[in-house]
This record gives structure tokens, sequence and C-alpha cells, in this order.
């Protein structure tokens, strides 16, 4: 493969991954969006709604699902490699989606 069609292949691949993640933002955007209230500029009651159904997913089954998730992959990634340092990475991704939200909610709940 001559050195113009790489780097041709190249930059199509860095396009690509650029515009998974604008189109990842742009979701996450409109999905934000879509889940607040429409609210005074004064207060922040539009995005308690958003809050409550983030918490809620992440609290419920769907957090638990994607916590084992975060285990069965980085155990197997990490037996694969024969390096547990990946397991070691799911197991604190697993562990912040399980106990995140309840650090959050008694940070912010501290003052009032």
């Amino acid at each position: 493969m001559e050195a113009s069609a790489l780097a041709t292949r190249i930059n199509e691949h860095r396009a690509a991954k650029l515009a998974a993640r604008v189109l990842g933002l742009a979701a996450l955007a409109v999905l934000g969006l879509l889940l607040a209230e429409p609210s005074s500029a004064a207060g922040t009651a539009g995005f308690d709604r958003l809050y409550e159904t983030l918490d809620t997913w992440i609290s419920g089954s769907l957090g638990k699902s994607i916590a084992i998730g975060f285990l069965i992959v980085g155990l197997a990634s990490g037996l694969l490699r024969g390096n547990l340092a990946a397991a070691v990475v799911s197991l604190g991704c697993a562990l912040a989606l399980v106990v995140g939200p309840e650090i959050i909610d008694s940070v912010f709940s501290a003052g009032s």
C-alpha cells in the first residue's frame, strides 16, 4: 500500500472517530433538552427532572447491569492480556457507577 493511500485511510478513520464523538455529544445535548422542563432563568427546577431520571436509571437495574458489564469486560480483557490493570479500571468504573449517585447527593445536600 503506498503512502498516500495509507494517509488517506488514516484521515478517513480520524474523521469517522470525530464524527462519532460529535454525534454522541449532540445526542446527549438533545437528551438533556428533551428531559429538562422549561424553567425561568433564575431557577434550576428544569434540570430536576433530568437529574431524577438519570439517578433512577443508575440506581436501578440499568445501572447495576452496566456495572456488571464493566466487571465482566474488565476481567475478560485482563485475563486475555495477562494483565489485571484493565480489571482494576473496570472495577473502579463499576464502583463509581454504583456509589457515585449517593456521593453526589451527600456532597450537594451537605450545605442545605
